[in-house]
């Protein structure tokens, strides 16, 4: 019996075939097309230190959605961070970064019509970015607040950004 989920498409129809042949294209074994597609959300990036542990998080989310037998699919966003995006133009990227990323979210998931999201937010930008997402949505989501800024050490000391 098939789910009466949002993204199983009417079979036959056009929608229905053109996701069957990217995901058969995708290796996703056809047992799972009727499964409930999840998104995991993303900002990993290199350019600031605020994301780097995100992917390691986002395999075991993934792999966790796959065990409570769902069909996990990364969507990659952008990476807001207040030390990068201050650098350029006087600091005028730092706002517009939170909601180009609400915007990219809704894209992606609305796009692909799935079914809900774990958002796995790592700074001050993130976190208000995948709520305001989930609220745009309106489908189950959870939002995983995954930890502070890391420091360093520099001379022999602990020291972070403060």
């Amino acid at each position: 019996m098939k789910n009466n989920l949002r993204s199983n498409f009417e079979e036959g129809s056009t929608r229905w075939a053109v996701r069957r042949a990217q995901w058969i294209a995708m290796g996703i074994p056809e047992e799972d097309f009727d499964k409930p597609k999840i998104a995991v959300i993303n900002s990993s990036s290199g350019l600031s230190v605020c994301y780097q542990h995100l992917d390691e998080l986002s395999k075991l989310a993934q792999q966790s959605i796959k065990d409570a037998g769902g069909l996990a699919f990364e969507v990659n966003t952008i990476a807001p961070s207040d030390f990068v995006t201050s650098a350029g133009k006087k600091a005028r990227y730092l706002m517009p970064t939170r909601d180009l990323m609400v915007n990219d979210i809704e894209v992606m998931i609305e796009g692909a019509v799935l079914d809900g999201m774990l958002l796995l937010s790592s700074c001050d930008k993130t976190t208000p970015a995948h709520l305001m997402a989930a609220a745009r949505l309106d489908i189950p989501s959870i939002v995983v607040p995954c930890g502070y800024q890391l420091g360093g050490h520099c001379q022999g000391k602990d020291v972070d950004i403060e």
